[in-house]
């Protein structure tokens, strides 16, 4: 544009009248010649100078956009000065290039300065550096985004990911930026920006040695490692390497934060800065992280061992049975875990635990999902396509031949196992309960005993459910009945005694034999309903006799090993007697040999506080067991009633030998021999002959309901 002389002279006037403003500005003021087709710097004040680390002098008949050499910031500052030709003030905010090659945020603001004509003859423009205040703002986006995926639980490769290109993209300039961490004291890179990569792949072990400081210019050396890796750093053309350390809160180095800087220029204090503030946060970050791996591998670990918990097994086998329907589930409970406790403590049996879940882990050869599943047992998946019971005999044979260490005492071990199969048809937590099925059913047995699960097992146990449920309705509702059966002199064929036998006819289940609810009754820790209940019939009719003056009978009734040992058994016992004002005598405590292997001085201070009330105690089905004999001189029992299975063999010598030999022992302690199961005269003149007192079975009466017992006293 050709101005006039009287132009040209306002534009001087104009132009040394914003010299003197731009002195009095603290920030950096540009004047542009606004008349040119590429507006140049006709001046700049001293703040600019400094602010661009350059000479007034060379700053001068240059553009704004020369210093820049971005395409697209060049185009921004072309419609910028269009803006400010039109008479419009303008702003913008560019990375500008120092001239020592470092860059800030530069906010231009451009003010059209006009003729009193109207044209634009000068462009003023303050420059501000708001790196400090874009950093904040870059900084508070990176810092929204470590706290939003702590908060959404993204995964830590993904979030230090993110930080990496953050960080890359902040220092407008090309960078590697990797964070390594520490893991069983090794580095590896977990998170890096995406031009990393390439480099990465020549030489890893760069990367991950650390931390150190490189600074070629400053020649700021730490650590060994930069020897080595010098040469790949100057064929990289990578001048400077900043690293950071991160430490936990114990100040032990977890991880450390990178950054190799391509070309020669150096950091700028700011971007040390920034840098250290990007550190602090990932130290924030990964604490946060390490708290969050504490809190999952204690809401993932046994309290008491090293082992994976429930949890972590049906957490793992969600995503397993995502991947294969197919596989089996085991459950391993130790036979004498009460024992162990009782020995060694919670402690004790968590060690032994672990002693398994290793030996069975190094049995298999191979990683398997394995847990504890409850205080005695381990449940384990097996997904891979083994032959299940050739796996498990090999299995079970090794850890119960094995011997385990505790306080230094070697022990072996009995399993019982429950093992199902889960498919698309029976879904994993379908399976779970199906082994514990399976394992309630091995439980029954002596010894290491696997169970595979067949319905049949669960049909079984839900008719024991049913047959409990009706028997404690009917309990209630005092609708099962005592039959007596008859004891009788063998000498004289007169009823003497008799014993109690629970008898129960259902509405809904007809005849259930008492092998078969006694049985479920013991089993559900119910069985002490049903001995009080039948002692509370027998003293009922003896009650009725006594108040119409008929004879007395003394009556045994069966009490079960787990009544007897009841610690108010004694009392409750002789309590419900008195309360019908039965003399003692009238009453016989029954109780077969199991109670005595249980606890042998517990079992005699019982028998003895009865036998000082004046009760009689019997021992049922003697012999069966293997120490009966020896039990009779330490146990004050009244009278032996010798099993059934004695008395079915007479026939045979040596049983007859046996015999004889029983019923004089028996008339040595002082004690009355009962001889159970007589069906035969022979038989009965057999245990006559060898000397037995009385004796009981259908050959004399078969149990019998109260009212026909009556008829049978009243002919007599």
């Amino acid at each position: 544009m050709t101005l006039n002389a009287h132009v040209q002279q306002e534009k001087k006037a104009l132009m040394q009248w914003l010299i003197r403003l731009g002195e009095q500005i603290q920030d950096g003021t540009v004047i542009l010649d606004a008349t040119s087709a590429s507006p140049e710097i006709l001046h700049c004040n001293e703040a600019f100078t400094k602010m661009m680390h350059g000479d007034a002098d060379v700053l001068k008949e240059k553009q704004l956009h020369h210093f820049n050499d971005d395409v697209t910031q060049q185009e921004l500052y072309q419609r910028f000065y269009f803006t400010l030709a039109t008479g419009q003030q303008q702003q913008l905010t560019v990375i500008t290039k120092r001239g020592d090659d470092t860059t800030f945020w530069n906010e231009v603001s451009g003010y059209p300065i006009s003729s009193t004509q109207g044209d634009v003859l000068l462009f003023f423009c303050i420059c501000r550096d708001v790196t400090s205040a874009i950093n904040d703002g870059v900084f508070s986006n990176i810092e929204k985004d470590v706290y939003a995926s702590i908060h959404e639980e993204r995964s830590l490769q993904s979030t230090l990911y993110d930080v990496c290109e953050q960080v890359r993209l902040f220092m407008r300039r090309p960078v590697y930026t990797v964070i390594c961490l520490k893991k069983n004291n090794q580095f590896y890179i977990a998170g890096k920006n995406d031009t990393f990569k390439q480099w990465h792949e020549r030489n890893e072990q760069a990367f991950r040695a650390g931390p150190y400081i490189y600074d070629e210019e400053e020649m700021i050396v730490s650590n060994r490692l930069w020897h080595h890796n010098r040469t790949l750093f100057q064929e990289q053309d990578i001048h400077c390497v900043w690293q950071q350390r991160i430490n936990n809160q114990q100040q032990r180095m977890v991880a450390h934060f990178s950054v190799y800087v391509d070309g020669s220029v150096r950091l700028t204090a700011q971007e040390r800065m920034y840098l250290q503030r990007v550190t602090n946060l990932l130290n924030v970050y990964l604490q946060v992280q390490q708290q969050k791996e504490e809190i999952e591998r204690l809401a993932y670990t046994d309290y008491y061992s090293t082992l994976p918990n429930h949890k972590y097994f049906t957490t793992s086998m969600q995503t397993i049975y995502r991947q294969r329907k197919d596989g089996h589930i085991v459950i391993l409970e130790i036979s004498e875990s009460q024992h162990i406790i009782d020995l060694y403590g919670r402690e004790g049996m968590s060690r032994l635990m672990e002693q398994m879940a290793n030996q069975m882990q190094q049995l298999v050869g191979e990683p398997i999902l394995l847990a504890r599943y409850d205080n005695a047992s381990l449940i384990v998946c097996n997904d891979r396509q083994y032959n299940m019971k050739k796996l498990n005999a090999h299995i079970l044979d090794n850890l119960t031949s094995a011997a385990y260490e505790l306080k230094e005492h070697k022990m072996y071990i009995t399993l019982k196992v429950g093992v199902s199969k889960y498919s698309a048809e029976t879904n994993w937590e379908e399976a779970i309960h199906h082994a514990e099925i399976a394992l309630s059913d091995a439980r029954k047995s002596i010894g290491t005993v696997m169970r595979m699960y067949d319905e049949s097992l669960k049909q079984n146990l839900q008719k024991e459910m049913d047959l409990l449920t009706h028997l404690l309705e009917d309990l209630q509702q005092r609708k099962l009945q005592v039959y007596l059966q008859p004891q009788v002199d063998l000498r004289t064929g007169e009823i003497v005694s008799f014993e109690a036998l629970a008898r129960w006819h259902s509405e809904l289940l007809g005849f259930v034999s008492p092998a078969e609810f006694i049985r479920v009754a013991e089993n559900a820790g119910k069985i002490h309903k049903l001995d009080m209940y039948i002692l509370h019939l027998v003293l009922e009719w003896q009650s009725e006799r006594k108040r119409k003056g008929l004879p007395m009978y003394p009556v045994s009734v069966n009490i079960s090993a787990d009544h007897f040992y009841y610690p108010t058994f004694v009392e409750d016992f002789t309590k419900k007697v008195d309360r019908f004002n039965i003399e003692h005598e009238l009453i016989k405590v029954e109780v077969t040999e199991s109670i005595e292997l249980n606890d042998m001085q517990r079992a005699k201070c019982i028998i003895s506080e009865l036998t000082e009330l004046g009760f009689d105690v019997s021992m049922d089905d003697f012999g069966v067991g293997y120490s009966s004999l020896s039990y009779l001189q330490q146990l004050p029992f009244r009278e032996i009633k010798i099993d059934r299975s004695f008395i079915n063999n007479l026939i045979d010598q040596r049983m007859h030998a046996v015999m004889r030999t029983i019923v004089q022992l028996s008339k040595d302690l002082s004690l009355r021999s009962v001889a159970e199961g007589i069906e035969t005269p022979e038989q009965q003149q057999k245990m006559l002959d060898i000397g037995c007192d009385i004796g009981q079975g259908y050959y004399f009466y078969r149990p019998m309901p109260l009212h026909e017992i009556d008829d049978i006293l009243y002919k007599k």
